[in-house]
């Protein structure tokens, strides 16, 4: 279980606003916007067992609008079945993965400014687990597994767009999302075209193929570990020989000898495992992948060239 939680502000700043005053309905409009994206993200990123809540503390500034928010995150945390295995673990790195919180790579605000909220034609997974996306007209873009599971999101591309909604007023230019007394992200009126066109097309896509329960393969397998982990719920990074892959290690016996000390794993580790892969197709008609490690049936160190079991 995790009761976590994290700060940030968003502000509507514009010449409509000279007199720290805004429409209730606008406010309103955002509130439950915000309120939206942060509940869909949440659901996204960790699970339908998470439960998240967005508090407002309310005050305003001459020239702007701002309220102050925090979010508290309640629940057991889990990785999205296909969407994510990332490292987001909380209120904090959900908001990083929003734009509400400092990060070092781009966010779904910044994702969606990149790519004009247009549907990604191509992603390329790279060595260090960040994908980089690609859409027609516009420059690559390299950001986290999470990030892109919130981007392709049908509630999130509602909920980013309802928020935004006051920016249809005159005068009001953009908002923002600020931690402290910087600005982490904004959106400005000129991007609010995108967005809306983004969850119209959700609308108009109501006829999209019904998601298909996945289907689940056994093998016993063995496998090079190229990339370990700091905790459970994270994924190791593997190579079979052909291809490489993620998977998480779910073997509690195995977990148990390394939480003892009995054991250890390194990079260049050879392992002989039972993997399980459960394949899908999503509402959108894409296919999608997930392999867990379900038990590890023998685990060599850092094997000499040539030396491959038995």
């Amino acid at each position: 279980m995790t009761d976590q939680s994290a700060e940030g502000k968003i502000r509507f700043a514009g010449p409509a606003l000279a007199e720290g005053a805004m429409d209730a309905r606008d406010f309103a409009s955002a509130v439950v916007g915000l309120a939206d994206l942060v509940e869909a993200s949440a659901v996204t990123l960790y699970g339908t067992e998470v439960r998240s809540r967005v508090m407002l503390n309310s005050g305003f500034k001459r020239g702007s609008f701002i309220a102050d928010f925090e979010v508290l995150i309640d629940g057991a945390l889990q990785v999205s079945a296909f969407q994510t295995e990332g490292e987001s673990t909380g209120a904090p790195e959900l908001l990083q993965a929003i734009g509400v919180q400092p990060s070092t790579t781009p966010s779904v605000v910044g994702l969606n400014r990149a790519l004009k909220s247009r549907q990604p034609e191509e992603r390329t997974e790279l060595d260090d687990g960040m994908v980089e996306v690609r859409a027609e007209g516009c420059d690559p873009v390299v950001v986290s597994r999470d990030v892109l599971a919130l981007y392709e999101a049908d509630g999130v591309k509602r909920a980013l767009y309802s928020m935004t909604k006051p920016l249809e007023r005159d005068g009001v230019t953009e908002v923002q999302f600020r931690h402290g007394r910087s600005v982490v992200e904004r959106i400005h009126s000129k991007e609010l075209p995108h967005l809306e066109a983004a969850a119209k097309h959700l609308r108009k896509s109501a006829n999209r193929p019904s998601p298909e329960p996945p289907t689940e393969s056994e093998d016993v397998i063995t496998v090079d570990l190229l990339q370990g982990v700091f905790s459970e719920r994270e994924s190791f990074r593997f190579f079979d020989g052909e291809n490489k892959f993620y998977a998480r290690i779910t073997d509690q016996e195995w977990w148990e000898r390394i939480h003892h000390g009995l054991d250890g794993y390194f990079e260049g580790d050879r392992m002989k495992v039972t993997i399980v892969s459960r394949q899908g197709v999503d509402g959108r008609g894409r296919l999608l992948r997930e392999q867990e490690v379900v038990k590890v049936l023998r685990h060599q160190h850092r094997p000499r060239q040539g030396d491959l079991f038995a």
